[in-house]
């Protein structure tokens, strides 16, 4: 059984239930299927859920067309400071101010929450209400059930310039 394209194609799926927003819908082949939240326009939002790899085990695809590209401009490091490329987009932002507290959770989903217009720019920095904010980390919650990272911006970069790109077992826990 191959992978269907979970993204996009909305004429392949078949919806068999909805609850609220969500749906559940069968691809034409009636082989895969997917519970997805279409905006009104028909875009994916949010996340899809769908099987993916070997043993067909349920993967999260977050905010699969409104994920934001990596800033190109950027040195990204891993858990053990080996540079890398990372191989996902964004999915989720984070703004912290200097302290490491939380200023804002910003909303790709949802246009009503973008009425500050922010922007992220190619070299890792983020403009929101006024302030200039530093890309430091993309994390990837589990990249075997998750795909699109969390990007976190402060209020400052990291004293060596990098980005860091971490998974749960970099994390000195």
């Amino acid at each position: 059984m191959s992978e269907p394209n979970v993204v996009g194609n909305p004429q392949d799926w078949k919806t068999i239930h909805e609850f609220v927003q969500w749906k559940i819908q069968v691809h034409k082949n009636d082989e895969h299927w997917r519970i997805v939240n279409l905006g009104e326009r028909g875009e994916e939002k949010f996340y899809i859920i769908a099987p993916k790899g070997a043993y067909g085990t349920p993967h999260k695809f977050k905010d699969p067309q409104l994920a934001l590209p990596i800033p190109p401009n950027c040195r990204y490091v891993d858990g053990k400071g080996e540079q890398i490329s990372p191989d996902q987009s964004i999915g989720g932002v984070i703004v912290k101010d200097g302290n490491g507290q939380v200023v804002a959770r910003l909303s790709l989903s949802n246009p009503e929450k973008r009425e500050d217009n922010w922007v992220i720019g190619d070299n890792g920095e983020l403009t929101y209400k006024g302030q200039t904010y530093h890309l430091r980390t993309l994390y990837m919650e589990n990249k075997h059930e998750v795909t699109n990272y969390i990007a976190y911006f402060w209020l400052t970069p990291r004293e060596d310039g990098t980005v860091k790109v971490l998974e749960p077992e970099d994390l000195p826990l």
